[in-house]
């Protein structure tokens, strides 16, 4: 008797019912559609960097582009007690030009490094090859050959010594670098004519010699540089925690005004059927079924709402692709807890919305409503 009498309740209101299943829809898309851009920005950004690694810059830099380090301070820096590792790394960026005219030409991060920066920031060749020594050649991201199909190996990136060859392509566990160009650190300087570096890579022990081997250093007089952890550095330039404030506080407006949609619904669809629940409860129908009726109802256009925006959203997902959040590309990856999450956001607003109609029923007056 319950499922279907909400069936056949659910198709005498099917213009309302649709209505309300399709912001139900609109709920849990953009809800899937946020939180795959969070996961996926935490996971590039965040998760993508070995807590034991610490990021050293000048003091009065923004980024690492703007950051100049004098190798009498990089030598300083090297010696830290605790540091196992060091990684010079020297930052610029450039305006990749192409022939393709369906994206703009963008600032792309051109990064010069050594050999032990391979192992430090986790880079593997995937196709092709490491530059050459002693060459301009460059290798490129995993992710800017996707966003720039027309960079394959063998053609030429223009940088202000000249043209550089791509050599190769990387990837770097889905992390920031897989969007840059990078070719070896004495070929950069002598590319931007630069005895300097821009940033330093060091690795600690673990996390907490991290946090402690940047204290260290921040706390030395002389030095004019700034240390964080790696993880903490990249969290705050790409701004995870606002975003995910962002996301939040739209998840709960959207919700409580998709449950205050739901319980309209719900509420019209008791209140025209008052007398025919009351037939039901004078023949012998307990209340309590009645409730469950209405709230099976409800939960029925939860589902149907959760399910159609699911599947909304995974298209969209796949539509985009690779977004830019300011400067940054970003590849909304796919991610099943967040597709778990927004459809039980789904099925929960549609059992919330309907609670007041389920507590209409229990109060209904048999008699008046027979009247």
């Amino acid at each position: 008797m319950l499922f279907g009498y909400a069936l056949k309740s659910l198709r005498a209101r099917i213009r309302a019912n649709t209505l309300t299943i399709l912001a139900i829809a609109l709920l849990v898309a953009g809800g899937s559609l946020g939180l795959s851009l969070y996961a996926s920005l935490a996971s590039s950004i965040v998760e993508s960097a070995p807590p034991e690694n610490v990021i050293v810059l000048q003091d009065s830099a923004t980024d690492e582009s703007d950051s100049i380090l004098e190798l009498e301070i990089v030598d300083k820096i090297a010696v830290t007690p605790g540091v196992k590792q060091v990684s010079r790394e020297f930052v610029s960026t450039i305006y990749v030009t192409t022939t393709d005219t369906s994206h703009d030409d963008a600032p792309t991060v051109v990064r010069g490094f050594d050999e032990v920066a391979l192992g430090i920031d986790r880079v593997k060749v995937i196709e092709g090859a490491l530059p050459a020594p002693k060459s301009l050649e460059v290798m490129i991201g995993r992710r800017m050959a996707r966003q720039f199909p027309e960079l394959h190996i063998g053609t030429e990136i223009p940088l202000p010594a000249g043209a550089s060859r791509v050599s190769g392509v990387f990837e770097a566990h889905g992390s920031t670098y897989e969007d840059e160009v990078w070719m070896w650190r004495p070929a950069m300087e002598l590319n931007r004519r630069a005895r300097t570096v821009s940033t330093v890579i060091l690795v600690a022990e673990n996390a907490a010699g991290a946090a402690a081997i940047a204290q260290k250093l921040n706390d030395t007089k002389g030095l004019n540089v700034h240390a964080q952890p790696l993880t903490d550095y990249r969290r705050g330039n790409a701004g995870v925690h606002t975003i995910v404030r962002v996301v939040l506080i739209m998840l709960v407006l959207l919700a409580f005004v998709v449950t205050f949609a739901v319980a309209m619904t719900m509420n019209a669809a008791v209140s025209v059927r008052v007398p025919e629940l009351a037939v039901l409860a004078t023949i012998g129908h307990r209340k309590a079924v009645l409730m469950r009726t209405i709230i099976f109802e409800s939960l029925l256009l939860g589902f149907l709402g959760a399910l159609l925006g699911v599947v909304v959203s995974e298209l969209v997902r796949r539509q985009l692709g690779i977004v830019t959040l300011g400067k940054l590309p970003v590849e909304i990856g796919f991610a099943p807890f967040v597709l778990v999450i927004a459809f039980g956001l789904g099925v929960a607003v549609g059992v919330l919305g309907a609670v007041a109609p389920a507590l209409t029923v229990r109060r209904l007056s048999i008699m008046e409503a027979l009247r």
